[in-house]
């Protein structure tokens, strides 16, 4: 009988452990509706961290400028089809998310050093 009863404990670890296996494997859960995938905030916030950049260069005061500044920013979520209402909903996912969001500034400065990199090669004296 006991020989049978270890059986039995075995077999149900072994299942236990496939389920395991089984849920370590599945694919990522879902992100909450309206919360874009990390690729994607990647290519948002790189765009919208070469607006932030230009605006730093220039140190923005005039209103006339203002303006054209907020077109930048109008014309990253275009690109990337959101709305501030949007990018503002996925920074403070993100945000609550820290591992992810380190994830995705690491993309985000490897693609902006890439970017100056290219400027400077084709813009040499």
């Amino acid at each position: 009988m006991k020989m049978k009863r270890k059986k039995y404990v075995a077999i149900a670890h072994v299942f236990i452990a496939m389920l395991w296996l089984l849920n370590a494997c599945s694919e990522p859960p879902q992100l909450p509706k309206g919360i874009v995938s990390q690729q994607r905030m990647v290519a948002i916030l790189t765009d919208f961290h070469i607006v932030e950049g230009y605006n730093t260069s220039l140190a923005i005061t005039d209103t006339l400028l203002r303006t054209q500044l907020i077109e930048k920013y109008q014309q990253v979520f275009k690109k990337h089809q959101i709305d501030s209402l949007t990018f503002v909903k996925n920074l403070k996912y993100y945000n609550t998310h820290s591992s992810e969001l380190e994830k995705i500034y690491q993309q985000v400065s490897t693609r902006l050093d890439i970017l100056k990199k290219q400027l400077e090669t084709t813009h040499k004296p």
